[in-house]
This record gives structure tokens, C-alpha cells and sequence, in this order.
């Protein structure tokens, strides 16, 4: 467990979250306990439904596909683009 002051890793905010939907813990128990603000569990628990929401409509897997698409791109053409962009200034 981690205070506050301390930046959370996603495997302590999933478990947070799964914990929520899977106990009958109360809100203001479960910030207790670990010290967090009910708006940051909110964020998280927002984050984690709309993230499901993207595996399960398939929207997620498009996204994956096209940033590995953008990742592709030949060396010499963002070398090419850069220096375009840097000496039209």
C-alpha cells in the first residue's frame, strides 16, 4: 500500500478498482484505506470502464493496429519531414 504522496503503478490502481467492483466495500472505506480522494478513485474507475468498454467493442485493437502503422514509418522520411519543417522556419 501507498500514501498519498506516493505515484500509484497501474497494477495497484487495477487492483484498487477491482476491489471496489468486487467487495462491498463502501467508497469512503476503500479512499480510507488507502488514503486516496474519492475524484482520483473516480479517475481511475472511469479509465478502467472505458478502457473495457474498448477491448470489448474491438476499438481498442484498431487503435493498436495504427499506432503500429505510425510506428513503421521509414527512418528517412521523419528524418526528411523534420528537416522540411526546421528549415521552413
Amino acid at each position: 500500500m501507498q500514501g498519498s504522496s506516493s505515484r500509484w503503478t497501474a497494477d495497484d490502481r487495477i487492483r484498487i478498482v477491482m476491489e471496489s467492483l468486487t467487495t462491498n466495500i463502501t467508497l469512503a472505506e476503500l479512499c480510507r484505506k488507502y488514503n486516496l480522494k474519492p475524484n482520483v478513485f473516480y479517475s481511475w474507475k472511469q479509465k478502467f470502464m472505458e478502457g473495457g468498454k474498448l477491448a470489448l467493442t474491438g476499438s481498442g485493437e484498431n487503435i493498436n493496429k495504427q499506432l503500429q502503422a505510425e510506428n513503421e514509418l521509414p527512418e528517412n522520411f521523419i528524418t526528411f519531414t523534420l528537416r522540411t519543417l526546421l528549415l521552413s522556419n
